[in-house]
């Protein structure tokens, strides 16, 4: 499985010759709602196969999903993820291919909207927590939980350097 890793300055980056070559060839497709996900989706075979995504991460679908009340959310989130999920499977080996979606929690829960939806489409669903000091404010150290046997690790976005 090939994997995206981009670590350095962008001084290092741009000098870095294999490091272009590895940003051409990510390609970011931006949408605007469920709808516009689930269209490429469904027509992402239709791509010639050396443009075909060994990997798919979509970034905050909830913003994306409309629906008037939560039955009509519910249901644009199940077909979403649905025709994500298809989409995450090779046409000719049918092998899986690497599917990512993010969601923003939901302050009033903690939990990300739609939970249980998400459970039904992914094997494994991962929630980060930012982990508080005692006047509620962010420390740069996260927890990653995993929905299915509540295991967890602790990880840290602050710098290590001083």
């Amino acid at each position: 499985m090939e994997r995206a890793q981009i670590h350095g300055s962008r001084h290092e980056i741009l000098n870095d010759p294999s490091a272009n070559e590895r940003l051409r060839s990510i390609g970011i497709k931006y949408v605007e709602s469920d709808e516009d996900v689930r269209a490429w989706a469904c027509f992402r075979h239709a791509a010639p196969a050396e443009a075909q995504p060994s990997c798919v991460i979509v970034d905050d679908l909830g913003s994306m999903v409309r629906g008037s009340d939560r039955v009509s959310r519910e249901i644009a989130y199940a077909r979403t993820l649905a025709a994500l999920h298809e989409c995450a499977r090779d046409d000719e080996t049918g092998e899986a291919k690497t599917l990512v979606v993010s969601e923003v929690t939901d302050s009033d829960t903690g939990q990300a909207p739609m939970l249980y939806v998400y459970a039904k489409w992914f094997e494994e669903v991962l929630q980060v927590h930012e982990v508080r000091d005692g006047d509620g404010g962010g420390v740069g150290i996260w927890d990653l939980q995993a929905q299915s046997d509540g295991a967890s690790a602790r990880y840290s976005t602050r710098s290590q350097a001083g």
